[in-house]
């Protein structure tokens, strides 16, 4: 079956990012960002459904032929990468995970997609997220039920996160003190669904 997919704006427990280079700053990290993003959608999200999926990566990308390599963080998904036709297969083995990170490398610059499995039922009372508090570097995210994996991006790109003393917490980059708008989304799951996602709007990089 033709795995199908839906391209929307809006962790298993990993405290390290696959999205792109860092450099330990006082501020917590500080990415490396590209002078003019690659990526056309800030928050691409990926929704799959069944076993294999095909991504036209001019959907993604303004010009797919800059990228270096790609990369998943998930060894139940099989990726080939066929450049000169911009596009990507992933075939998935088994049952996928609810979370998955997709890298693209770029003149290097690492953008990141999310891949979220569908629920295969939709549970009357879904698992939320809500914002307890947070600053420049760290915030912490509180749950209607323990997660048991959480994956947060601020723009394209994943930042850290730990599930530590009931809650979650994020890591912000310090870029995002430069940014006058911006916005972190936080996506979790336990064993049998995924949480509502959260979006967090930031102005130089506190919480509006």
């Amino acid at each position: 079956m033709l795995m199908t997919c839906i391209i929307i704006s809006c962790t298993t427990q990993e405290t390290n990012p696959t999205s792109t280079t860092t450099a330990p700053s006082k501020d917590g990290f500080h990415l490396t960002l590209p002078e003019n993003s690659l990526m056309k959608d800030k928050h691409p999200n990926v929704l799959m459904i069944g076993n294999k999926i095909i991504l036209n990566l001019d959907e993604y990308f303004t010009d797919p032929l800059k990228i270096d390599s790609i990369g998943l963080n998930s060894d139940k998904i099989k990726h080939t990468f066929f450049l000169d036709e911009r596009r990507v297969e992933l075939d998935v083995e088994g049952e996928m995970d609810f979370l998955s990170n997709l890298t693209f490398r770029a003149e290097g610059v690492n953008y990141d997609l999310i891949l979220n499995r569908v629920n295969k039922s939709v549970p009357v009372n879904m698992p939320g997220l809500n914002f307890i508090e947070g600053n420049t570097s760290i915030m912490k995210i509180g749950f209607t039920k323990k997660p048991t994996g959480v994956m947060a991006y601020w723009e394209n790109y994943r930042i850290p996160t730990t599930i530590e003393d009931g809650f979650i917490k994020v890591t912000v980059p310090s870029n995002a003190i430069g940014f006058k708008h911006s916005k972190v989304k936080i996506y979790a799951h336990d064993d049998d669904t995924s949480f509502i996602p959260l979006n967090i709007d930031l102005k130089n990089g506190i919480k509006k």
